[in-house]
């Protein structure tokens, strides 16, 4: 099938359109046989007329049917020349505005792969829901939803830091192994530091103590667990910035999977706490579970990714590899902590701000830190 495309005012290409979709333009008035256009896979435009049949150009030029004598006196104040006219032009245009089988053939596989992208991050949500009418299965609506905002958070990822030598098969496995394995290490971690003590910290009147609970009885510890995953699954030939963005991936999986245990525990219980359900408490719990599949993993991300940017010099630098390590350990422990202790506040807020900012600057620092290092290795002991 020949396909064509029309130039605009400018001499841009506008379609592309078959020789059928530009008879019919032809027989409606919406182009002229000599209408300049541009056969596909040729540079010379040529005039409509000669790429169209006798009887289709010839059509086009039947003389219109004669006016009646006498036109019936119009209504005051009725405009039927502008209501003819917007009539006449919506019939010209309703042909185009069906949704033809054929056209299907049309598109081109960048067109298909777009189509498809809108309609997954667009309608997943509502398919969730009809999902959830139909089976009353809400464990599986969460974890849908859960899936849903870690796909968003991986596209938004990739086009902010990805680069070439990142792969799939180790995005999930990052992904999919902090949500496994650093969730389990974390639960093991438990016995050694039970949930009752990490509460009486957390829960003391004096603020030092909160934070040192919040240090030691969460950051430290969930901090390390997604640094062990990170750390077997990078290579010393891996580039710097593919670790971290397989920090941001792991970070990722285990903030999602945290957000889900929330939901369906602390959520609640924060939610209602006499156990009876109130309009007030139902907006509480909408605002938590929001929370929890959307900041929240976006900030385990920033820290991870963070811890990444210090296993990857750890990495391509072994030498140096245990101070890189504690740093990968440190930094985003004490970033967590302050956080947890100051969640409710502006300063919480703002502590996550400087989390986003600190991850883009050791970014921008990643040269000089390069520079700084080979300098010290240069100069050698003394």
């Amino acid at each position: 099938m020949t396909s064509c495309f029309l130039l605009d005012a400018q001499g841009r290409p506008v379609g592309p359109y078959s020789i059928e979709d530009l008879s019919l333009f032809l027989q409606r008035g919406m182009v002229a046989q000599d209408t300049p256009v541009l056969v596909e896979g040729s540079t010379d435009t040529r005039p409509l007329g000669s790429l169209l049949r006798p009887e289709a150009t010839s059509a086009a030029f039947r003389p219109p049917p004669s006016a009646p004598a006498h036109r019936p006196p119009l209504p005051p104040g009725n405009d039927g020349e502008a209501g003819t006219s917007a009539g006449r032009d919506f019939l010209r245009l309703a042909p185009h505005l069906m949704l033809p089988l054929e056209d299907l053939a049309r598109l081109r596989a960048q067109d298909s792969r777009r189509i498809l992208a809108l309609a997954v991050i667009g309608l997943l949500p509502l398919f969730l829901v009809v999902y959830l009418q139909g089976t009353n299965d809400l464990g599986g609506a969460y974890w849908g939803i859960a899936l849903y905002s870690s796909l968003l958070w991986a596209l938004f990822f990739h086009a902010t830091f990805s680069q070439p030598a990142v792969t799939l098969v180790r995005c999930v496995w990052a992904y999919v192994g902090s949500a496994v394995f650093s969730v389990g290490l974390v639960a093991l971690a438990r016995y050694v530091v039970p949930v009752e003590w990490v509460a009486v910290w957390i829960q003391s009147p004096s603020l030092s103590t909160r934070w040192a609970g919040h240090l030691v009885g969460v950051a430290a510890i969930e901090e390390l667990s997604k640094l062990f995953v990170l750390y077997f699954l990078a290579e010393r030939t891996t580039p710097q910035r593919a670790v971290l963005f397989y920090g941001l991936m792991a970070g990722l999986g285990f903030g999602i999977f945290e957000g889900v245990a929330y939901q369906s525990s602390q959520n609640l219980l924060a939610s209602f706490p006499s156990g009876q359900a109130t309009a007030k408490g139902a907006g509480l719990y909408y605002v938590l579970n929001f929370l929890r599949l959307t900041s929240l993993p976006f900030l385990h991300a920033m820290w991870t990714g963070i811890a990444a940017y210090f296993v990857g010099f750890a990495l391509h630098h072994p030498s140096r590899r245990g101070g890189y390590l504690i740093a990968a350990l440190a930094v985003p422990s004490l970033l967590h902590a302050t956080y947890n202790t100051f969640a409710d506040t502006l300063v919480g807020v703002t502590v996550a701000l400087v989390t986003v900012l600190a991850l883009n600057l050791y970014l921008l620092k990643g040269r000089d830190f390069e520079t700084a290092l080979a300098q010290t290795l240069n100069a050698g002991p003394r």
